[in-house]
């Protein structure tokens, strides 16, 4: 009885772990971050922690010197805002669409189960020419809200809220964003099975017609 309380124990848990989502968050406001959940495990891929330097053996006189000497704290650049300064609106823009044609050629399978628990984003057209900004503003919203769109039709969204605005003010575009996704451990397991059984099955055909070609070599080495 004992050995079948484990079992039961140990595939309740199995079950579980293949149940519970794995969970991609992107925000972007201030700074930009990116982070991976699964159940208690939380692990932060942007920006990574910094290795801290090996600490070496102070005397007193260097801890006096450290003391009178205190760097000031620099803050870490916005590696988002500092692309969109550099490259600009346009380049951002061809960028979304790029990640949209991407997007598109990831299997049904997949887009069927994966889930946009939270999708915000928040897009200030600015510059300092109003004509320019007005043209910028236009071709946002030509690329902004049908990716908006696409996302919508294609997967399973809750909470959305997308907006695009021209804002005379300011002399620089801004955006913020705040993206949750959600797919379950099971879905991921399954089409890594369905990847690994189509690469199998690409292999026999390459196979097959790489026999059927040396098979033909030999006919004509023969009639020869």
């Amino acid at each position: 009885m004992k050995a079948i309380y484990i079992l039961a124990i140990i595939i309740f848990i199995i079950f579980v772990l293949l149940v519970c989502p794995i969970v991609l968050s992107v925000k972007q406001k201030d700074d930009l971050a990116v982070y991976v959940r699964y159940i208690f495990v939380r692990i932060r891929l942007y920006p990574q922690k910094e290795k801290p330097e090996k600490q070496e053996k102070e005397t007193k006189e260097t801890k006096k010197k450290k003391e009178k000497e205190k760097p000031e704290e620099k803050k870490k650049p916005n590696v988002f805002k500092e692309k969109l300064d550099k490259d600009g609106l346009s380049e951002f823009l061809d960028n979304v669409k790029y990640a949209v044609n991407r997007v598109k050629k990831i299997p049904v399978f997949i887009k069927r189960h994966l889930i946009f628990s939270k999708l915000f984003i928040n897009i200030s057209v600015s510059d300092e020419d109003a004509a320019t900004a007005a043209v910028n503003y236009g071709r946002a919203c030509s690329v902004i809200y049908p990716a908006y769109s696409f996302f919508l039709s294609n997967f399973r969204c809750r909470k959305t809220s997308v907006n695009v605005i021209a804002d005379f003010d300011k002399k620089e575009s801004s955006a913020e964003a705040d993206i949750k996704i959600k797919i379950k451990l099971i879905f991921i397991i399954i089409a890594a099975f369905k990847a690994l059984f189509a690469g199998i099955d690409i292999l026999k055909a390459f196979s097959k017609i790489k026999n059927l070609k040396n098979k033909e070599k030999q006919k004509e080495g023969v009639k020869q």
